[in-house]
């Protein structure tokens, strides 16, 4: 996730540096047109010696949600949440976001809406479309509490999985990952008509390709012009890499 000034990525590695299996961590920049510093993880106040995964960041950059495997879950992987009093100020412990939110299945991938009112999410909890399908929860400030998910509905899932939910800073779009039955994993986009009514329409992104390639994880800048995402494919640097793609200027 790229903070809203684009100088600060966070994200998720399993370099041997880290504390657990998987540590939550972040590369900054001293401009958008500069390259990204060296990795640094995020402190044991935050990391464990689990698997802590797939940080989202709040627009004011005060508030991160991850998902973890501790061993104060409630089943499988739950969703997390930490604070901050400020952009200079230190990570609080984290927070298990607790039943209703979590379940004894799997909670994964979240984001935030741009108002942080919002969080989507992926589950494979009972009365979903398919195996893994997109959820939300809403609460009506940001130091309210979440309240019970709801499926985001048909249009958006499927049979297949679906996950890694970005929504678009003005609300009305969303970037997502589908996984087809071939194992294939590509990026789509989601439309609706108004910041708070359903997705009426879902459609691939023209960067997929037929080869069997691996596109996952998107995260959009807060402009829209620059999609980061992670791939398998040739030109990388290892398993799965991140990558971006710019929107030319009309």
């Amino acid at each position: 996730f790229l903070t809203a000034d684009g100088l600060t990525l966070f994200f998720s590695t399993s370099r041997a540096s880290g504390q657990g299996s998987v540590d939550l961590c972040l590369s900054r920049r001293a401009s958008i047109d500069e390259p990204f510093q060296p990795v640094e993880i995020l402190p044991r106040v935050v990391n464990s010696f689990a698997a802590d995964d797939s940080p989202c960041l709040s627009t004011d950059g005060r508030q991160l949600v991850f998902v973890s495997n501790r061993p104060d879950s409630e089943g499988d992987f739950d969703l997390y949440l930490i604070r901050r009093a400020d952009l200079g100020s230190k990570w609080s412990s984290p927070e298990n976001l607790n039943v209703p939110v979590n379940s004894k299945d799997r909670e994964d991938s979240p984001a935030f809406s741009h108002d942080g009112l919002t969080l989507f999410f992926t589950s494979n909890r009972p009365d979903g479309h398919g195996a893994n399908d997109i959820w939300s929860v809403h609460r009506d400030s940001l130091d309210a509490p979440f309240g019970a998910p709801e499926n985001l509905g048909p249009i958006v899932n499927s049979n297949h999985d679906e996950t890694h939910f970005r929504p678009t800073s003005d609300g009305r779009s969303a970037i997502l990952s589908r996984r087809e039955p071939n194992g294939k994993t590509s990026l789509w986009l989601a439309l609706r008509k108004t910041t708070t009514g359903p997705f009426t329409s879902l459609r691939p992104l023209p960067l997929n390709t037929e080869a069997e390639v691996t596109m996952i994880a998107p995260g959009i800048t807060q402009d829209g012009r620059t999609l980061y995402f992670h791939s398998q494919q040739p030109g990388g640097e290892g398993d799965a890499d991140l990558w971006l793609i710019r929107r030319l200027p009309r």
